[in-house]
């Protein structure tokens, strides 16, 4: 019999007008079984309840929702089908409320319930300050378009309302307050696991395309944000062909054209462009971080080589030697060596990059081709 793990991703409310509680919420949550493997492509029962300080059930509704390729599942809570109250009449200005989240496979398969808060402060904010007015302040943008006859003590305007809730979202989209975070320091903000190693960020205890620590994970050359069968300068994205000449992220003239661009963009960058929110590939700097401030020990970890890190905290990671794809399009040295990139170039020679190399007894930093497939280890920015 296996049971449900439900990670919670993340929580999103949105306000649909200025003058009434929230009608919905969009949710999203990662579901692995006992196992710790994701339910990827599997359609799944979940049940919402919305609970008050007293541990009751204030409203309750049950959905159906298929996970993706991720072990995603997304649904907005106010659209499924009510068994207890009704989402609109929820009194959000009553205190605090914690949101209840039952998964259940099917099939005789028990559930684990998961429980995180909601955060109604500006909700609450508006219903004990706005909500009494002898005049709707949801009409007027500042206190100066307010007329003078009405009492201003106590009150938001609707701009200072609208800048509670911008912030209260970027708080709840992005960062490690997305995600709930254990004795253990694990965490998941975006539907990607993290571990808090007491460092500058937050370490993924994946690679890109894994979903365990031992996983090799998939491959991609440095600004590259797919993968593919050859990785050589022929098939580089940022390259003249056989020329070797770099058309983007170059700082030298005998190299290509000159940007000056030293960290890859975005639009470039694996991590971002796969998790979203404030994931991204780490610095050359925070590599050096990691091999600095940490213990690295060589390992197996089921049956696979690497490297668990560990953290003056106690917490860890584990580095799998995942080899690594050049000029070939069969894996070399996996078992031997990991080879992961960062994103940062390398300016005296814009045609590699820099990242860490490592192997049983030695952890190097380390530059190479950017056409050469390797590993991502993304981290979450406490920015």
């Amino acid at each position: 019999m296996k049971r449900i793990i439900l990670f919670f991703a993340m929580v999103v409310m949105s306000v649909l007008t200025m003058a009434q509680a929230p009608q919905k919420m969009n949710f999203q949550a990662l579901v692995r079984n006992s196992a710790n493997e994701l339910v990827t492509n599997q359609t799944i029962s979940i049940e919402i309840s919305v609970l008050n300080g007293s541990n009751e059930a204030v409203y309750t509704e049950t959905q159906s929702v298929t996970t993706n390729a991720n072990g995603v599942a997304t649904l907005v809570i106010g659209e499924g089908k009510a068994t207890k109250g009704t989402f609109a009449g929820i009194d959000w200005s009553a205190g605090n409320y914690y949101l209840q989240t039952t998964a259940n496979l099917g099939g005789g398969a028990s559930a684990i319930v998961g429980t995180t808060p909601l955060l109604s402060v500006p909700y609450a904010l508006y219903a004990e300050k706005a909500g009494n007015a002898a005049v709707d302040l949801s009409n007027y943008a500042t206190k100066d378009e307010i007329p003078a006859a009405v009492d201003l003590n106590g009150y938001y305007s609707k701009a200072e309302i609208d800048e509670l809730l911008a912030n209260l979202e970027s708080k709840i989209g992005e960062g490690c307050g997305s995600g709930e975070q254990g004795n253990s320091g694990n965490g998941v903000s975006n539907v990607m696991e993290y571990v808090d190693l007491g460092l500058s960020v937050k370490w993924a205890t994946c690679n890109i395309g894994a979903s365990k620590p031992e996983e090799y994970g998939d491959y991609y050359a440095w600004g590259e944000t797919s993968t593919k069968s050859t990785y050589n300068w022929i098939t580089y994205k940022y390259c003249n062909g056989s020329s070797v000449t770099q058309t983007k992220y170059c700082t030298s003239s005998s190299s290509g054209k000159v940007d000056s661009k030293t960290t890859l963009e975005k639009s470039d960058d694996v991590a971002y462009t796969t998790l979203g929110g404030s994931w991204r590939m780490p610095t050359d700097a925070e590599w050096t971080e990691l091999r600095n401030q940490c213990e690295w020990t060589w390992k197996s970890k089921n049956g696979v080589n690497g490297y668990e890190v560990k953290a003056s905290n106690g917490n860890s990671i584990f580095l799998p030697a995942a080899g690594s794809l050049n000029n070939e399009s069969y894996l070399n040295g996996a078992g031997s060596y990991g080879h992961y990139w960062s994103s940062s170039l390398y300016e005296p020679n814009p045609g590699t990059a820099w990242g860490v190399f490592f192997y049983s007894g030695n952890v190097l930093r380390s530059s190479t081709s950017r056409y050469s497939g390797q590993s991502v280890r993304p981290v979450l920015s406490l920015e």
